[in-house]
């Protein structure tokens, strides 16, 4: 799911959710109506809190979205320095994914990690494209 799907796609609620599993950023691509859709944003804020960001903003205010969003963004690990972790969404640098990492420190840029490959590559991924091994 990304800037090139068609129309059509990013309306399907089915297709959406399943970039937003991948990757929480996936939803920017949704349409409108979705991102307004309370069921679809329930949904979507369960599987990835983050996702709370794309949503409209009546449902930004909306109790049970946000308390979802922030329940299931309490569920998911922890990432520390030293910590291994699967890179997976990354759509600029799709050959990243499936690479496992380490975690050498929090990037200077908000929701970023520095990593470093068992090759000695070093760079920033976003939270959402590390699953913590």
């Amino acid at each position: 799911m990304g800037p090139l799907c068609s129309e059509e796609l990013r309306a399907e609620r089915e297709v959406v959710l399943a970039g937003v599993k991948q990757n929480g950023e996936a939803l920017q691509y949704a349409s409108e109506e979705l991102r307004a859709d309370r069921e679809f944003m329930l949904a979507a804020v369960q599987q990835r809190g983050w996702a709370l960001k794309y949503a409209s903003q009546a449902l930004r205010a909306d109790r049970e979205v946000v308390l979802a969003a922030v329940q299931q963004r309490g569920g998911e690990r922890m990432l520390n320095i030293g910590d291994r972790a699967t890179v997976a969404g990354v759509t600029k640098r799709p050959e990243l994914n499936g690479v496992v990492v380490t975690i050498t420190g929090k990037a200077a840029s908000p929701g970023r990690f520095n990593v470093q490959c068992a090759d000695g590559q070093v760079f920033s991924l976003k939270r959402d494209n590390l699953q913590h091994e």
